[in-house]
């Protein structure tokens, strides 16, 4: 809870949400919340990852994601001495990650998805409008476009701090 509250106050929402859900699917799978950090060791990880792939239908890179999260949160409890790192069950848990590729948009694909003729003013054509402009823009996040004010434009220059790694951005 404290973890994602902390995110809250950083204005990392997505983050926050991605936490409650990775321990929302884990308490689901302990089946009380009231788990303590000794209730959960090794063999607890690798049936988790092993549901994981079973009931949700996780792939390997969603299933490390999900582990990351929680191997995070016993690196808090050692870094706080609530357990020491005798205690951590990560220490013999290999969290497996695959390359992935990613496909772009083709040009014709965004130009047809430009002039796809949608009811003008809808909430949809606006979250096209949205998402075309964030590939004209470089690729920019959702969540970064969002957080756009008027004081981020200057002249023909765009200039923001991207959320994810809070390092500065111009275009």
């Amino acid at each position: 809870e404290e973890v994602m509250d902390n995110f809250e106050k950083d204005g990392k929402i997505g983050m926050r949400d991605r936490i409650k859900t990775v321990f929302a699917k884990f308490e689901e799978f302990l089946g009380s919340k009231n788990a303590t950090f000794y209730d959960i060791d090794e063999k607890v990880l690798l049936d988790f990852q092993n549901h994981l792939r079973t009931k949700y239908e996780n792939k390997v890179n969603t299933i490390q994601g999900n582990m990351k999260i929680i191997r995070r949160i016993f690196s808090i409890a050692i870094e706080r001495s609530i357990i020491t790192s005798n205690d951590d069950p990560f220490k013999n848990v290999k969290i497996r990650q695959e390359k992935s590729i990613r496909d772009f948009l083709t040009e014709d694909e965004v130009l047809r998805l430009s002039k796809l003729d949608l009811e003008e003013g809808s909430y949809l054509e606006r979250v096209r409008d949205v998402f075309i402009w964030t590939i004209f823009s470089g690729g920019l996040r959702i969540s970064d476009v969002l957080l756009l004010r008027k004081s981020n434009f200057e002249a023909n220059v765009l200039t923001l701090i991207i959320q994810k790694t809070r390092t500065p951005h111009r275009v």
